[in-house]
């Protein structure tokens, strides 16, 4: 199968049934926020902690009544 290597037969991806999606935003966010703040964006990336955030918040609500208020975007 695609998800595992040629060279000892194991997983790539074994990690896909421990980790849901979310929490990979929400580690991302956490990473991004702390070394490039609350809107800096890593090279290579396009989402910034905020919007990691905000893409959580709209699966829940596609509407976009879920997005964080800039009112609490500081400490």
């Amino acid at each position: 199968p695609r998800s595992y290597n040629k060279y000892d037969n194991q997983s790539l991806f074994a990690w896909r049934n421990h980790v849901r999606l979310t929490d990979v935003y929400l580690m991302y966010a956490e990473a991004a926020v702390m070394g490039y703040g609350i809107h800096g964006k890593p090279d290579g990336f396009n989402l910034s902690a905020l919007d990691a955030i905000n893409v959580l918040r709209n699966r829940a609500m596609p509407d976009g009544s879920m997005e964080v208020d800039d009112m609490y975007l500081t400490s």
